[in-house]
């Protein structure tokens, strides 16, 4: 069962975990890449009011850095 992300507390404690995240806006994940409504990844903290994930790529690991506010819906994700 894959546990929701509601307050920014939960991001904090969760950090280091897998998750989910659904936008309510685009967001650009790596330059010259269109706009995704959907992040799959690690979550690296939150500070500001800003969450950020860990995202895996061809090209290696990137950083996104997203508004709490634009965050529709989160997930955990399992992990075994």
């Amino acid at each position: 069962m894959d546990r929701k992300l509601l307050k920014a507390a939960d991001y904090e404690r969760f950090t280091g975990r897998r998750a989910k995240i659904w936008t309510s806006e685009p967001v650009m994940t790596v330059e010259g890449a269109r706009p995704v409504n959907y992040l799959e990844g690690r979550l690296a903290g939150y500070a500001e009011g800003r969450v950020r994930i860990e995202l895996a790529g061809k090209s290696g690991p990137s950083q996104v850095e997203l508004p709490l506010a634009n965050i529709r819906k989160a997930n955990l994700m399992v992990e075994f």
